[in-house]
């Protein structure tokens, strides 16, 4: 008969885990932050342009058409 002994874990010490988590592949982290960065602020400028003139107007189809 076999017996296994089983491995008991201590308890996790949650500083070090979050610690571990922020500091492994900073550099990934990094650039995927950089990355987040650009890509919402490419997006907030396109945002805030003026509107665009209509089709119609923009090539004086409303004479045109009768509208």
């Amino acid at each position: 008969m076999t017996t296994t002994t089983t491995k008991t874990n201590p308890p996790a010490n949650w500083p070090r885990e979050v610690r571990l988590m922020v500091t492994r592949n900073w550099k990934v982290k990094l650039l995927a932050i950089v990355l987040a960065f650009l890509f919402w602020h490419i997006v907030k400028s396109e945002i805030r342009q003026l509107p665009l003139p209509s089709f119609t107007e923009e090539h004086s189809l409303k004479q045109s058409s009768g509208l």
